[in-house]
């Protein structure tokens, strides 16, 4: 339980010292709401009764969901897991749970960018989203973390960008490559940020902390440290040379003795 809770910790402060532009994206993960799926949205706050011309208050509520472990090897466009009740054959039966789960299927999707045709999973809303998008490049880049609800498509979201800045695509076409690079331009951004979009918590902290071991390395010691590392090095040198020479004194004081009985 402590080696749990020291674990947890660390990841803690580990995680505080990641870029702004990282813990912005687990902030807006963890608390910014994702656009409706499963319901229409009311756009009016109040309504009025036809009969009785009362004034009535609309409320929101959102359908809670459920994302299972699945659906971050695949796109499933924001669709998760519902989760409710049904009413019973009988008038006075009691209400049956149900589980509504989304439509999956396999699909090979091209990649314009990684010069690539990826097969995974999908649901149909995601395919009319990569359509209405004109491509996956464009879905990728363009829709919110919160809304892309997959670590696929954040891996393929740091993937592209890195690609783009580092202007890595078609390397045997270099009119093709240009062409590209305009065409996607607006989402280069800088490579240190790029490296950070879409890590998982684990992998930002085992980054974050190979970044301050080698940060480690590089900080050169003070003089001071150097000087006296190198003093005590002297004085244990000169204490075991003073041992040995002490040792082979006392072995030719025992030979002389020796000797001197004879």
């Amino acid at each position: 339980m402590w080696n749990l809770e020291w674990k947890y910790w660390r990841a803690v402060e580990l995680l505080k010292r990641t870029p702004i532009q990282y813990q912005k994206y687990l902030y807006d993960v963890e608390n910014k709401p994702p656009k409706p799926v499963h319901f229409i949205p009311k756009e009016k706050l109040f309504t009025r009764d036809p009969v009785t011309g009362q004034k009535k208050c609309l409320e929101n509520r959102v359908i809670p969901l459920i994302f299972p472990i699945q659906c971050n090897l695949g796109l499933w466009g924001g669709e998760g897991i519902i989760k409710g009740l049904i009413k019973g054959p009988k008038y006075k039966d009691p209400r049956i749970p149900k589980m509504w789960f989304p439509t999956l299927r396999r699909a090979v999707i091209y990649s314009e960018i990684l010069d690539k045709r990826m097969k995974f999973t999908v649901t149909f809303r995601a395919l009319n989203l990569i359509d209405e998008a004109h491509g996956l490049d464009f879905y990728i880049l363009k829709t919110d973390p919160v809304d892309l609800r997959s670590q696929l498509a954040m891996d393929l979201r740091r993937i592209m960008l890195l690609t783009l800045v580092r202007k890595e695509m078609y390397p045997d076409d270099p009119e093709k490559r240009d062409k590209i690079y305009e065409k996607y331009k607006e989402f280069v951004i800088p490579e240190e940020e790029a490296e950070w979009i879409g890590l998982s918590v684990r992998a930002a902290c085992v980054k974050q902390q190979k970044i301050e071991i080698e940060a480690q390395r590089d900080v050169q010691l003070p003089l001071k440290m150097g000087y006296r590392s190198e003093f005590f090095q002297k004085l244990k040198e000169k204490k075991e040379s003073e041992v040995t020479e002490q040792k082979t004194e006392n072995w030719l004081s025992k030979i002389k003795s020796v000797t001197s009985f004879k």
